[in-house]
């Protein structure tokens, strides 16, 4: 089963220069300040500092996540592989006709796909394992950093700005910071992670993860399409890590310059992508692993929910998660690297107190000492 988690500061103004006339009677008459056209795109850095799964899987209560499928799907729909879709309050277009959802209401309808709570139950209840509170704490520990980078931003965020067309990068990351680790703190400082840039590379723009997106009302969003793909970090299970393929990744979030709120993430994994990362780790529980995932899938993959083998043919999970994002920046200097630094926060045991003092090297031999 799945267990424990090992997911952009503001960085750059545009001054514009101002020409002042002076001069006697006879000069001629100032014409104002030069015209130096509109201020150069930005580039803006956040980290996210929470990475939420919804708290249940009723139907009576807004989701995150998105219509992935197409469908408004009832329970007993097999276009929805008979799993009951969901409304949306955060971003209202993914139910019918973009009405307005509210709870215990009929009127209308949702399509947001999202197992993501269901599948953190049934964790919870087979395991004893409380995968919502995991995934806070590697967050708040900074034990797990995803950047988001916009790029080619033109204008002040805020609910005022549209920009049809704005770069947007993900990337894992790790901290630099030695101290206060217990939370995520704007403006603090990370370094990318190799494994978040195209093999070859040593440019962060060359990001393996890099969408297309706008800004529309001020809120971000992000649609991949079928081809688009994010390696979601998953719980570590006895030590390893894992990673899932998100297709059809879309992300949005209402954007200003101390913050993103409302954010929503949301894609769909294969069910055969999950049974193989857990069977690659405890091959004896594949049946069980195969028995639990066909009553997760919601969304048709080739026309398939779920179909007999061997071997075992899954659709897709429609997962959702909701974010929220604070300023950070990237590391000037060698902003790329392999590994985490040790003594940073969130490396094995990140530490309140700063990094570990000089090791004592006098008669009584070394002592190593740290948190």
């Amino acid at each position: 089963m799945l267990r424990r988690t090992r997911f952009l500061g503001l960085a750059c103004g545009a001054l514009t220069a101002l020409s002042l006339g002076c001069g006697g009677m006879t000069n001629p008459p100032d014409s104002g300040p030069a015209d130096s056209g509109p201020p150069p795109a930005r580039t803006i850095t956040f980290v996210i500092d929470q990475l939420r799964i919804d708290a249940n899987d009723s139907p009576d209560v807004a989701h995150t996540g998105f219509n992935l499928d197409t469908f408004f799907s009832g329970p007993l729909d097999a276009n929805g592989c008979n799993h009951e879709d969901f409304g949306s309050t955060l971003d209202v277009d993914q139910n019918m006709a973009s009405c307005h959802w509210a709870p215990m209401q009929t009127a209308c309808k949702g399509g947001v796909d999202n197992q993501l709570p269901t599948l953190a139950n049934t964790i919870e209840t087979a395991a004893g394992m409380d995968i919502r509170q995991l995934i806070n704490d590697q967050i708040n520990n900074n034990k797990l950093a995803l950047i988001v980078r916009l790029s080619g931003v033109n204008g002040t965020l805020g609910p005022d700005l549209n920009d049809p067309d704005v770069g947007v990068k993900i990337y894992l990351a790790y901290p630099t910071f030695t101290a206060d680790c217990m939370a995520v703190q704007p403006g603090r400082e990370y370094v990318i992670s190799t494994s978040s840039i195209v093999a070859g590379s040593n440019d962060i723009e060359m990001a393996r993860f890099a969408f297309t997106g706008s800004i529309v009302a001020g809120r971000l969003q992000v649609t991949t399409g079928m081809n688009g793909t994010f390696e979601l970090p998953l719980p570590a299970v006895m030590g390893a890590q894992l990673t899932l393929p998100l297709h059809s990744t879309q992300v949005r979030a209402s954007l200003t310059e101390t913050e993103g709120t409302d954010g929503n993430l949301g894609g769909w994994v294969s069910g055969n992508d999950v049974v193989a990362a857990v069977v690659r780790i405890a091959p004896d529980y594949q049946t069980v692993v195969e028995g639990a995932i066909g009553g997760l899938v919601d969304i048709q993959v080739g026309g398939v929910c779920e179909m007999a083998g061997p071997p075992r043919t899954f659709g897709g999970i429609g997962l959702g998660l909701r974010l929220h994002f604070v300023p950070a920046t990237i590391r000037m200097n060698d902003p790329i690297q392999m590994s985490q630094a040790p003594g940073t926060c969130g490396y094995t045991a990140p530490t309140d107190a700063g990094p570990p003092p000089p090791r004592d090297t006098g008669a009584g031999g070394d002592t190593a000492t740290g948190g």
